[in-house]
């Protein structure tokens, strides 16, 4: 996840001049996948359901390869619906003229 956003982040970075914010719903969609990840681990350590049984979360087991997806689709979730929005608002707020009485 958070090497992801790294990642994804450096990119939008070179290529926001062509990025155009995603409709939130795609981004909800996009973090469906870790909403049930986080939820069957989390019902599996309340209720002792046996869901990660079988590897561990190991390197290599398939467990840590779907927290691997689940983290980048999150990742590219919040790259491609919150940063163009965040970086049109702030281009927006910065070329805005400050009032005389908001001055230094």
């Amino acid at each position: 996840m958070y090497g992801g956003l790294v990642l994804f982040g450096i990119l939008f970075g070179m290529l926001r001049r062509w990025i155009r914010p995603l409709p939130i719903k795609i981004g909800a969609l996009l973090l469906l996948p870790i909403a049930l990840d986080g939820g069957t681990h989390l019902l599996d350590d309340l209720f002792g359901l046996g869901l990660r049984t079988g590897g561990g979360d190991g390197f290599g087991t398939p467990n840590f390869w779907l927290r691997m997806v689940t983290g980048m689709l999150f990742a590219l979730a919040v790259i491609l619906v919150v940063f163009p929005r965040l970086d049109s608002d702030l281009r927006a707020a910065g070329a805005a003229p400050l009032r005389a009485e908001e001055q230094p």
